[in-house]
């Protein structure tokens, strides 16, 4: 498959053992920074007293329009007024406010809330871009973000909600389509097929592996629709041994 300017691969042999819900966590990340290990620098931002005071500002009004959405007759005005925040402010420190509020799990949050707040990252990935760059990571990388975005909706899968699962679907190919166009095919396997696999293998949520089946095979979908066959035709040796597998594992003894 083709690389994407300025985009790396992972190699195969990097590939992580992924484990259910955060594709492995550390030794995911461990296995990410071995690209790039001896030539980082790490490079603090500095920051003046009015850009600390904007970011204060944003957070906070990030976060109280996220309290909203888990209310209907609040939900939609505080969609729009999260959208704009985040069109307003395409910035790595703004982008670090963004995941942090959405990647929380410890918050009660509705359904309808949770759907949103997926549709909401997805608005963010369709804004940044090829700038999706968390500056959290020194120095900040794209697909350490593309990680950090996909744990965050793996998380979400593990709701009843075939809402939130569809929209957990548009968001990961929104990830693909705009942030790593044209990735060569083992680091599309690691970043976007292998999580899924892992989930539905896993049998650990029932609604976790409804979600990530409804996932990949709107992957495959787009994939096809685009006419991407050459990375759809790498994965379909490794989707049919899934498929036989589970077949034969429902199979009664």
């Amino acid at each position: 498959m083709m690389d994407a300017p300025g985009l790396p691969s992972l190699d195969s042999a990097d590939r992580p053992a992924f484990r259910y819900p955060e594709i492995g966590g550390e030794l995911y990340k461990q296995n990410l920074d071995k690209r790039t290990h001896g030539q980082r620098k790490i490079v603090r931002a500095q920051t003046t007293p009015a850009e600390q005071e904007h970011i204060y500002g944003l957070r906070n009004a990030f976060r109280k329009a996220l309290s909203k959405l888990s209310v209907n007759d609040t939900k939609e005005i505080a969609m729009r007024e999260l959208m704009k925040l985040v069109e307003l402010n395409v910035t790595q420190p703004a982008l670090r406010v963004f995941l942090s509020a959405l990647g929380e799990s410890n918050k009660p949050v509705s359904l309808g809330g949770k759907e949103a707040q997926v549709r909401l990252l997805g608005h963010i990935v369709c804004t940044f871009k090829q700038s999706l760059l968390d500056p959290l990571d020194k120095p900040p990388n794209l697909l350490k973000t593309v990680v950090r975005v996909t744990e965050i909706l793996q998380r979400c899968l593990k709701e009843n909600s075939a809402a939130i699962h569809h929209s957990c679907a548009e968001s990961m190919l929104k990830l693909y389509e705009f942030c790593t166009p044209g990735i060569e095919a083992e680091s599309a396997n690691i970043l976007y097929y292998l999580p899924l696999e892992a989930i539905i293998s896993g049998g650990t949520n029932k609604f976790a592996q409804t979600g990530a089946a409804h996932c990949l095979l709107a992957f495959f979908a787009f994939l096809k629709s685009k006419e991407q066959t050459e990375l759809l035709n790498f994965f379909m040796p490794n989707f049919l041994q899934l498929f036989l597998v589970l077949a034969l594992a429902s199979q009664p003894e």
